[in-house]
């Protein structure tokens, strides 16, 4: 089969992943050398893949044949619409990035490029701030629910506030 001809296989094998894995793959090729240890650890994945994970012979071929043919970075990322993979590629990037020992300045920018592209449209600060308001509610209502068990009685009130005073809350 020539390298024209290879197209993903349809098969059980979700395509984002597969596309992520090529996105993945051109991290390895952009110092200009796919080095022994990348090249040993992607086809270890890819091997694991095919028996474990429903990736077709045709697919393993075209991830195989992606190690000796680098293809566009950003072409294959295109196709990588399912979110859990898109998270994943700057992950697997940055350790194949890293495999060989030695950050390549091609691979640090290839690297900064994916990150802003996999965050373009996002306005960190807004989901920052989201995250901290969202946090900030879960602890009120955590406290106020703690708060509805705290003991009663006098003595029982005494002891709590004393141990509370000190960092140690019975009711945790």
């Amino acid at each position: 089969m020539s390298r024209d001809t290879l197209k993903p296989a349809q098969d059980s094998f979700n395509i984002s992943k597969l596309y992520m894995w090529r996105c993945i793959i051109t991290m390895a090729h952009s110092d200009g050398l796919v080095h022994d240890e990348e090249r040993k650890y992607l086809t270890y994945i890819f091997d694991n893949m095919r028996e474990r994970a429903g990736l077709s012979q045709d697919n393993y071929i075209l991830l195989i044949s992606d190690l000796s043919a680098p293809q566009d970075c950003f072409e294959m990322l295109s196709h990588v619409n399912d979110p859990a993979y898109r998270a994943q590629v700057t992950y697997f990037a940055r350790l194949l990035a890293h495999k060989d020992g030695n950050l390549d300045p091609n691979e640090a920018d290839l690297l900064e490029k994916l990150h802003i592209k996999l965050t373009d449209g996002l306005n960190i600060e807004e989901i920052k701030s989201s995250i901290t308001k969202e946090v900030a509610q879960d602890m009120t209502a955590h406290e106020l629910a703690q708060d509805g068990r705290r003991p009663e009685g006098l003595l029982s009130t005494l002891i709590d506030n004393l141990f509370l005073h000190f960092g140690i809350d019975l009711m945790d």
